[in-house]
């Protein structure tokens, strides 16, 4: 049967990874997934002291380096140590226990070369269709034919868009898969739901301020070698 590994890059996000276990405690074949997190080297709230035994195989690393928007970094760390089918998903967003169940009934007819989206909704219920282009379900052996994400970029928000770019013109366009929907979090339903310490849109760090970054990021580059950073492994 079919597994599949479930990948989080961590920032200071302490209650939304206590959510996100309470959520993983429920599933139902949980000898068919594997988590790992990826610390971005928070300082006041590290993942490690959420981190629970909910009957599946968990990984956790941390990275040393202090990189504003390291995200990219984090998932190169964490598809190192993945295999198979792999669900790259936002701290805030959860794969709840029908949507992960749903998905194993369907990994095994996915395509290896082609990667896939979801749909997401509020925890009101409110169905938000477009997906963020950074969640995906993608296989790991299709991650790395690309070379997984350029650090050159890391420290930007936004940066991921090299990544898109690089697997659009590989594997074409994401597929939807319409018929699971993860649940969002922001920052009013939950504290710590969203990194706030490093700004956004119109921040420093933001991609769009440096145009001559971004029509650079949206060439088809072949990236550097990834873990260009100290890490190590907690858990």
């Amino acid at each position: 049967m079919i597994g599949v590994t479930l990948v989080y890059a961590y920032f200071e996000n302490g209650p939304m990874l206590d959510l996100q276990f309470s959520e993983w405690e429920q599933y139902k074949q949980k000898d068919r997934f594997k988590i790992i997190i990826v610390d971005d080297c928070s300082k006041r709230d590290p993942a490690i002291d959420h981190i629970r035994d909910v009957g599946i195989d968990v990984e956790l690393y941390r990275i040393h380096n202090d990189i504003p928007w390291n995200q990219d970094g984090a998932r190169n760390l964490a598809m190192t140590n993945a295999e198979g089918w792999c669900i790259m998903c936002d701290i805030d967003h959860v794969l709840t226990t029908g949507g992960a169940s749903l998905y194993l009934s369907k990994v095994n007819n996915l395509n290896k070369n082609k990667y896939y989206g979801f749909n997401r909704h509020r925890i009101n219920g409110r169905l938000i269709n477009k997906s963020p282009p950074n969640i995906m379900s993608i296989h790991n052996d299709l991650f790395w034919s690309i070379g997984g994400y350029d650090e050159r970029f890391c420290g930007y928000y936004g940066s991921d868009v090299n990544f898109i770019s690089r697997l659009d013109a590989f594997a074409g366009r994401r597929i939807m898969m319409n018929n699971i929907s993860l649940r969002m979090y922001r920052a009013d339903d939950l504290y710590g739901a969203t990194t706030t310490d490093y700004g956004r849109k119109g921040s420093e760090y933001h991609i769009a301020n440096y145009p001559h970054l971004r029509k650079i990021l949206r060439s088809n580059m072949k990236p550097i070698k990834p873990l260009n950073f100290k890490y190590d492994r907690l858990v």
